[in-house]
């Protein structure tokens, strides 16, 4: 009689078990959405089930997250369940999340014309945690022609910001764009600067806009609201001037409805009646350059000539007045215009009286 072997010990098999959770929102301000959760339990427990709740519309219906993300990531590992039995561990997790930002208009709106609004954010590379600097981002409906730049804030926080265009009356969206993969834009914004938008309107008949402005818009609009600004002793950065030569203008002219953008219209016409060198109301100037040029000795007039220009028809005229309001000397204030003596290199000054009449007529 042969004796037998003892019997191996028995060995339980490795265990595979799969819990599968999913949360998804969908939700838009106008129309509002649904939030989904759907659990998939392990096998040995009941399921699956469902919870779906609705989301209102408006403003408090759902606390989005300000990003554009698309992650996942990979746990493998092993460990040890009563009683003894191994358990291979497998983690996978995904998350995708890709937000809209519109601007929902307020107040009444000129159908069938744009309107602009000055928009900032904060975008940061969620993979690097460094915030992306102007060149790397840009808007939805950001206006062609113009760029995207950083500003620093009185607080010495630093802001993406650029000028996006809508359909007035309709929702704009502005959410940035990016090269980044994963990217975060917590806290946009529509800036609290005043902002003069001035556009060159080259469609119109024109002998050509001088070199010395055409070169230098960023210079004559960044200068002018400096210039303002320190002149009604404004906080900093509380007006922002902008110049931009465009074609075939479609914008509305005058101040938005939130009365935080204002846009001008100029341009340019050879012989305006009287000699005059500019006039301007009703939300437009018009500019006479071989004037211009003859009131410099026949060379197209240096930067800080426009400035003061600009300074006189658009703020003087048009805001303050609607209509052409020039005053008496002393030459350099902004409500004397552009005649002799008129200092060609000089900043405008803006007086006492002038200087409140000039806030009130902004707002502040």
């Amino acid at each position: 009689m042969n004796p037998t072997s003892p019997s191996p010990p028995c060995r339980a098999a490795a265990q595979f078990n799969t819990e599968i959770d999913s949360i998804a929102a969908y939700w838009s301000y106008s129309a509002g959405g649904l939030w989904h959760y759907h659990n998939t339990p392990y096998d040995t427990e009941a399921g699956p089930f469902d919870v779906i709740k609705n989301l209102p519309a408006g403003a408090n219906g759902f606390s989005s997250p300000w990003e554009n993300v698309d992650t996942q990531s990979h746990f493998e590992g092993s460990d040890v369940v009563a009683p003894d039995y191994p358990e291979q561990i497998s983690e996978y997790s995904y998350s995708h999340t890709q937000t809209h930002v519109m601007i929902q208009p307020s107040g009444q709106q000129s159908v069938g014309q744009s309107i602009l609004y000055l928009v900032q954010a904060q975008v940061t590379n969620e993979d690097t945690s460094l915030q992306l600097a102007a060149g790397a981002v840009q808007f939805l409906n950001q206006l062609a022609g113009t760029a995207t730049e950083d500003v620093t804030n009185s607080d010495g926080s630093v802001w993406t910001e650029a000028v996006v265009s809508g359909a007035a009356g309709a929702q704009t969206e502005v959410t940035p764009q990016t090269s980044v993969k994963n990217y975060s834009f917590t806290g946009m914004k529509i800036s609290p600067a005043k902002i003069l938008y001035i556009s060159v309107d080259t469609s119109a008949p024109a002998p050509g806009v001088p070199s010395t402005f055409a070169n230098n818009t960023k210079v004559i609009g960044s200068e002018l609201g400096k210039e303002l600004t320190t002149k009604l002793a404004l906080p900093a950065s509380a007006v922002e001037a902008q110049v931009h030569i465009q074609g075939n203008f479609k914008l509305a002219v005058g101040w938005n409805a939130s009365h935080n953008i204002y846009v001008c219209r100029v341009t340019w016409i050879d012989q305006l009646a009287g000699g005059s060198l500019s006039n301007g109301g009703h939300d437009h100037v018009i500019i006479d350059p071989i004037a211009c040029r003859n009131y410099n000795a026949g060379s197209d007039p240096p930067t800080q000539f426009w400035v003061n220009d600009l300074a006189h028809e658009v703020i003087w005229v048009n805001i303050c007045h609607g209509s052409d309001h020039d005053l008496s000397p002393p030459a350099g204030e902004i409500s004397s215009g552009l005649e002799p003596p008129f200092p060609l290199t000089d900043e405008f000054t803006v007086s006492p009286a002038n200087q409140a009449l000039i806030i009130s007529a902004f707002g502040f």
